[in-house]
C-alpha cells in the first residue's frame, strides 16, 4: 500500500510539474516558432520547473532523509540528462512527424515524456532519494 500510495504521489507531483511545463512550452512556442527555438524552448520551461519539482518530490513523494545536497546534485543531473533526450527526441521525432510547425513538436513530446516519466520514477526512487542507511 506504501509503495501504491508512493506512485500516486509522484503521479501527481510528475503531472502538475509535466503540465506546468508543457503550458509555458506551449507558450512561448506560439511566441517564438523556428526550429531552433523548439529545442531551446523545451531548454527554458524544464528549467523554471526544476527547483519546485525537487522539492515537491524530496518532501512529499519519496525520502525526506535522503542529503539534501547529494539529492540536489543528482536530481539537476537526471534532469540535464532527461532534457537533452528528451528535447533531442522531440526535434528527431519531429522531422519524422510533419502534422504542422506548431502542432509536431507539441504532439511528439508526449509519448517521449511518457517513457522518461516512468525511467525517472526508478532512477529517484532508487538513486537521488534513497533513504541513508
Amino acid at each position: 500500500m506504501k509503495r501504491l500510495l508512493q506512485i500516486l504521489k509522484f503521479s501527481l507531483s510528475s503531472f502538475i510539474a509535466w503540465a506546468l511545463e508543457f503550458l509555458l512550452y506551449d507558450i512561448l512556442i506560439l511566441i517564438w516558432v523556428d526550429d531552433a527555438a523548439v529545442r531551446a524552448l523545451y531548454y527554458v520551461a524544464r528549467i523554471i520547473i526544476l527547483i519546485p519539482n525537487f522539492i515537491i518530490n524530496r518532501q512529499m513523494v519519496f525520502s525526506k532523509n535522503a542529503s539534501v545536497g547529494k539529492a540536489a546534485v543528482k536530481f539537476v543531473f537526471l534532469q540535464l540528462l532527461m532534457m537533452i533526450v528528451a528535447a533531442e527526441s522531440t526535434h528527431l521525432l519531429s522531422k519524422l512527424v510533419d502534422i504542422g510547425e506548431v502542432l509536431t513538436p507539441i504532439v511528439v513530446r508526449v509519448p517521449v515524456d511518457l517513457a522518461l516519466f516512468v525511467l525517472s520514477y526508478f532512477v529517484q526512487k532508487l538513486w537521488i532519494f534513497k533513504d541513508k542507511q
